[in-house]
């Protein structure tokens, strides 16, 4: 008797799993391998910004958020030093 439900517990169970790889096969449509799935486009041309160390935009940071009070400022310029002790000066592409 026990051995009848295993392996009724089993074919329910196979179909299942059957019946999820089949839905998840329409939803994606059909792409089941990187072979088969489109490229991605190129990426744009970074602007030259970019190679810029990120601490470099600070001022234009301020200069672009003129009604950040003094003491939000020097909020931010504690936060901007903390993280560049963590990340370094970096240029903003390798951040």
């Amino acid at each position: 008797m026990s051995s009848i439900l295993s392996d009724l517990w089993s074919e329910a169970h196979q179909k299942g799993v059957q019946a999820g790889m089949e839905r998840v096969i329409q939803l994606t449509g059909g792409l089941t391998s990187p072979a088969t799935q489109p490229k991605p486009n190129p990426s744009p041309a970074r602007p030259n910004e970019s190679d810029e160390p990120w601490t470099g935009h600070i001022k234009s940071f301020f200069r672009d958020n003129p009604g950040i009070s003094e003491k939000t400022r020097e909020s931010y310029n504690i936060t901007f030093k903390q993280a560049c002790d963590l990340i370094t000066n970096k240029p903003i592409r390798a951040c």
